[in-house]
């Protein structure tokens, strides 16, 4: 590659980064993304209709396997729910949701651990309160047992703490609930109002720096970050200086909680056991009618992190047991990485080396045209809407009172776009599940039809062979067997 063109490409990445930044003022419906990026804001401007929003009282379900305890996530969690509360005139209530397999046996055990965890806020000002564990609340077993007999467990380790928080909202009245760590809004939630965390956290200390391997801010994870963010100390999407500054002034509001919490061992490294959970496929339909005859080419979109994890590795792997490897391409944005990751690497040597151990065809963003990629890029902003980011962005997000949107967000989704349109016209997009919602917004812009989608693939051994759920049989001819 020339020096000339090198230097184009790595202009695309400087636009990339500096669109990247910043908060996206409130979402209009029929606003495109590219109109929403002009508006941003370096640093958070709290809208005056979101401002002090009245409401009912938060519920914080505090999940664990047999023992209440609080881990690192759980800690900033609970704090940014308290100030969240704070900003709406209300409290939250903390309730504690036991999800492993072990009998009940010491319910004052429990009740005893929840009071002294709130205790430990409560004696530094902080609106929160204790509503017990969910099967010790007045009142709970009929929403309970009402709800169960609606619901469809297809994975444990979410539908259950779904089931489970949800019962808990009936019995004490809330109508919002805090998606904390282990809970996902599924068939019982969906119809409560839900509130996001600002960012999944690395480590077991919450007023550490991040590992150097780390994805960065805004995509990233920085629980100090987090902290001082929700306490009103910063309000760019990321701290790019004063960092020692900020993490004293981190530590005088909060540093006691945590403290008290781990002299009454009440922290945890993790919240629960990893759960067992089966590898799946499912073959879904995305959007028009498949086409009749030959097999369509397979597209799998990829984030081309540095290091490539084993959760990467299973699901492609699953992908390439019921479609032949030769009729798969990886399409991997490795632009965004280069200003997410402290030292990127060589990003296109990693995945060239791992299209040539699947036996896949590979499509790197890097390699197509600047000029043309950064023209795509901008048509892509222009065509997708804010009420696509809206129904991307994780759920709870545009409920906040503090913190929404970032430019990222948006340039996240129109990268994903890109890399479904540079590689060959696909008929059937791999993914994992997380991946799933953006797709369907994206279903437009792409000649799929139908989505292979993986779950159970963060905890996948090496050699499970996924079990293969087909919901559109006019799709079966994508793959190489069927389920039989």
């Amino acid at each position: 590659m020339s020096v000339a063109s090198s230097t184009t490409r790595e202009a695309v990445v400087d636009w990339l980064a500096e669109r990247s930044q910043g908060w996206l003022a409130p979402l209009a419906g029929d606003q495109s993304l590219d109109e929403a990026l002009a508006q941003r804001s370096p640093r958070w401007r709290s809208p005056p209709e979101r401002s002090g929003r009245a409401g009912g009282a938060i519920l914080y379900p505090l999940v664990y396997t047999d023992t209440p305890r609080v881990t690192a996530q759980q800690f900033c969690e609970i704090t940014d729910a308290a100030c969240e509360a704070q900003r709406a005139g209300t409290d939250v209530v903390l309730a504690g949701i036991p999800t492993g397999r072990a009998r009940l046996t010491n319910d004052a055990g429990d009740r005893a651990c929840l009071g002294r965890i709130v205790q430990a806020w409560e004696h530094r000002g902080y609106a929160v309160e204790a509503a017990d564990a969910v099967h010790t609340l007045p009142a709970v077993a009929t929403p309970l047992v009402e709800r169960a007999r609606r619901s469809a467990f297809r994975r444990r380790a979410l539908d259950l703490a779904d089931l489970l928080v949800a019962a808990a909202a009936d019995a004490v009245g809330a109508r919002r609930v805090y998606l904390g760590a282990h809970v996902q809004a599924r068939r019982n939630l969906g119809d409560l109002e839900s509130v996001a965390p600002l960012c999944r956290l690395y480590g077991s200390e919450p007023l550490t720096d991040p590992p150097a391997h780390a994805k960065l801010r805004p995509a990233g994870s920085d629980a100090l970050w987090f902290l001082a963010f929700t306490l009103g100390l910063v309000g760019a999407e990321r701290i790019s200086s004063a960092r020692q500054e900020v993490c004293q002034q981190v530590r005088e509001a909060v540093a006691g909680v945590w403290n008290d919490l781990r002299a009454q061992s009440l922290t945890a490294h993790q919240a629960m056991a990893r759960p067992a959970e089966s590898l799946e496929l499912r073959l879904t339909r995305l959007g028009g009618q498949p086409a009749a005859g030959a097999e369509a080419p397979v597209v799998v979109p990829l984030f081309g992190a540095p290091t490539l994890g084993a959760s990467t590795r299973h699901f492609l792997t699953a992908v390439t047991t019921v479609i032949p490897a030769e009729r798969v391409t990886l399409c991997v944005d490795d632009l965004t990485p280069r200003f997410l990751y402290r030292d990127p690497g060589d990003i296109g040597a990693t995945y060239r080396s791992l299209a040539a151990d699947l036996g896949c065809g590979l499509r790197l963003l890097s390699e197509l045209d600047p000029d043309d990629l950064r023209e795509r890029l901008a048509t892509i902003l222009a065509r997708l809407s804010a009420d696509d980011l809206a129904r991307v962005v994780p759920r709870g997000t545009l409920a906040r009172l503090r913190g929404g949107p970032t430019g990222y967000d948006a340039i996240h989704l129109a990268v994903i776009a890109a890399c479904l349109q540079t590689g060959p016209q696909p008929g059937l997009i791999a993914t994992k599940s997380a991946n799933l919602a953006a797709l369907h917004r994206l279903a437009h812009v792409t000649t799929a039809t139908g989505a292979l989608v993986c779950t159970g693939h963060d905890h996948a051994s090496p050699g499970d062979t996924p079990r293969l759920v087909v919901e559109d049989a006019a799709l079966l001819p994508t793959l190489r067997f069927t389920d039989s």
